[in-house]
């Protein structure tokens, strides 16, 4: 039932201070790439991060790698304060 969202949205990304990390699926139906690039151009500290293979659901076989994907940014956003 969910509908995919405009490229047009996301303006007020600009505000945000803080390192971001997007997560895009090569394979969402809902909100494919190039969606997570621009939401990560957006953000003045954006960084993406794509994965292949990965749908709108996040299945427990890629858990492991987004997992990573968010640990990772944790420490560098942590090591930058």
């Amino acid at each position: 039932m969910a509908t995919p969202v405009s490229l047009r949205r996301g303006q007020e990304l600009w505000k945000v201070s803080v390192p971001a990390l997007v997560i895009q699926g090569s394979e969402d139906p809902l909100n494919p790439p190039p969606h997570g690039k621009h939401i990560a151009d957006l953000l003045p500290n954006g960084r993406l991060v794509e994965i292949d293979g990965l749908g709108h659901c996040l299945p427990k076989a890629l858990l492991p790698r987004i997992a990573d994907e968010i640990a990772n940014h944790a420490g560098c956003v942590i090591k930058a304060l």
